[in-house]
């Protein structure tokens, strides 16, 4: 399972999977900060989701593209 975690918001991201063709990898596992009311690099948006999807967070892997959310990570 795989999932997308972001500091941006929801129509943003979809935005982003949709333009780039990845949408189908993740349906609708998307985790927007703006929602979650928490943001990196606070490693609590990678817990709610990890436990969103049913695993704690020794169970994931997480690839980011920006320090805050490695340091979250």
């Amino acid at each position: 399972p795989k999932a997308v975690v972001s500091n941006g918001p929801e129509p943003k991201i979809r935005c982003a999977l949709e333009s780039t063709e990845l949408g189908h990898h993740f349906g609708d596992k998307l985790f927007s900060a703006y929602t979650l009311n928490v943001w990196k690099p606070n490693p609590e948006l990678y817990r709610q989701a990890a436990a969103a999807m049913g695993h704690s967070p020794q169970q994931c892997v997480v690839i980011d593209d920006a320090a805050v959310g490695v340091e979250a990570g």
